[in-house]
């Protein structure tokens, strides 16, 4: 009985927020018992957030994007509060709602957050800057405390602060140029706008191309290899479903999250399914840009453009997480914080930081720079040392690391993230190369490396690898 009620709620405030977003002009009085359900301030910034006032959260931000940011002076500010908020939160873990994933909580209400205010500073130029910066200053105050700023106790570092900053680096960048925001898209609030098959084989072809220049979707990496005639998504409210636009894709580097067939083993997962089971159970997974199979690859018109100063913060965030002492710190921490808990922990899948810290941060600076260019010669420089010093510690460790495989992608992989990484970190030291030279003399040396590997085992561990070597 208390699961039927936990998802009645949630699916109520849901559909409530959809259906106050298609009134043209919303009185407030209406928005405004959906606000009054989300936790307020209790003195100095200090929200409690258990889980039916995240869901009260996640459901404002669903109705300020689909009804076209709709009271924006209210709605905005109160969420930019509840961003700064996170990191001094009372957080009450709930046996429902997101708590059904095997993430950290913290890690997916701050993965929503964050994807809904990333949706509103692509739809609103006027508070993009001031929405970056909210993300980038918190990120700074939670790279602080992730490298010992105040001694926090391990429990806290890591059952908090650390997934905050996970879900940050999955969610900030990443926007949809779509009519549906990502929120929506994430927790299949839609059920209509149906797209007919094409009749044939032809017309199936030309819609792949219009989907691609007219439809520019976002999906998660973690969907990024679904081929034509995509399965739907299930609706929060029914079994009715969501049908997106097909289209046949291609990445820079693969994700993640692993493809898995449909044998019933496991821990599998159906990347038909419920976009949330994806982005809330794998460890990494992130939405992006895809782009099918012919078409170059070239930076989007029209993007969430960062500000020099914002790229520059972001790398140098970037920098202070990767750095191999604090991520040794972390690690130390995460495994004294698994001793104490004495197998009673829930919905902490990580059994170390660093593996997994990397490949967000990572495919965080890949997803935000590819589609930057004209950016001065000397940031694009320091980039590619920094990227060039990382792949070569990440082959290092490859190296060094016994060969581990899993057919339960769920599962906490450490190699298979490191693999990823280094996959990520070929998309950025091309993206950053200018000159013609070093262009050929790194495809000479990624030739020669995925050359050595002929052991069938090692090849399909590296898949993601040696993918992002032959798209480039």
């Amino acid at each position: 009985m208390a699961t039927d009620d936990r998802n009645f709620h949630a699916r109520t405030l849901l559909q409530l927020a959809r259906s106050l977003g298609a009134i043209k002009d919303t009185p407030w009085e209406k928005v405004g018992r959906l606000m009054a359900m989300c936790p307020a301030d209790s003195g100095k910034g200090v929200y409690r957030l258990d889980v039916r006032s995240q869901d009260a959260i996640i459901a404002l931000g669903v109705y300020f994007l689909e009804s076209g940011l709709q009271h924006k002076l209210q709605i905005l500010p109160y969420l930019l509060k509840i961003l700064r908020g996170m990191a001094k939160a009372k957080w009450v873990e709930g046996p429902r709602g997101l708590n059904r994933y095997r993430l950290p909580m913290a890690e997916c209400f701050s993965f929503c957050l964050n994807t809904i205010l990333t949706d509103v500073a692509f739809r609103d130029k006027d508070v993009k800057d001031q929405i970056i910066s909210a993300q980038l200053e918190v990120m700074e105050v939670l790279t602080k405390l992730v490298e010992g700023a105040l001694k926090l106790p391990a429990d806290t570092l890591c059952q908090y602060m650390v997934p905050i900053l996970m879900g940050m680096c999955r969610a900030v960048g990443r926007s949809s140029d779509e009519e549906m925001p990502l929120i929506s898209y994430l927790l299949s609030v839609h059920r209509d706008s149906r797209v007919e098959a094409p009749e044939n084989q032809e017309s199936q072809l030309v819609q792949q191309r219009k989907s691609f220049n007219a439809f520019r979707p976002i999906l998660p990496r973690t969907m990024s290899t679904l081929v034509l005639n995509q399965t739907d998504l299930p609706s929060p409210t029914s079994h009715s479903l969501l049908s997106p636009p097909d289209f046949t894709t291609r990445e820079c580097s693969s994700s993640p999250l692993e493809t898995q067939g449909h044998g019933g083993k496991e821990g599998a997962v159906d990347e038909q399914g419920d976009p949330a089971d994806l982005q809330f159970n794998k460890v990494g997974s992130s939405f992006t840009r895809t782009k099918p199979w012919g078409f170059e690859i070239i930076p989007e018109e029209d993007h969430l453009k960062f500000s020099s100063s914002h790229l520059q913060t972001l790398v140098g965030v970037a920098k202070r997480l990767l750095n191999k002492d604090v991520q040794k710190s972390l690690d130390s921490k995460v495994h004294e914080f698994i001793a104490d808990a004495n197998g009673n922990l829930t919905r902490f899948p990580y059994k170390s930081y660093s593996e997994a810290i990397t490949v967000v941060v990572v495919t965080l600076l890949r997803d935000v720079l590819e589609q930057e260019q004209d950016l001065p010669a000397s940031f694009m420089r320091e980039v590619f040392d920094f990227v060039t010093e990382l792949y070569h510690t990440g082959q290092t460790e490859l190296e060094h690391r016994p060969h581990s495989h899993s057919d339960k992608p769920l599962e906490f992989n450490p190699y298979s993230l490191n693999v990823h990484s280094n996959a990520a970190c070929v998309d950025l030291l091309f993206w950053a190369i200018k000159d013609e030279a070093d262009a050929e003399n790194l495809c000479l040396k990624l030739s020669e490396k995925i050359s050595m590997n002929t052991e069938k085992k090692m090849l399909l561990s590296h898949t993601p690898l040696i993918f992002a070597v032959f798209s480039v």
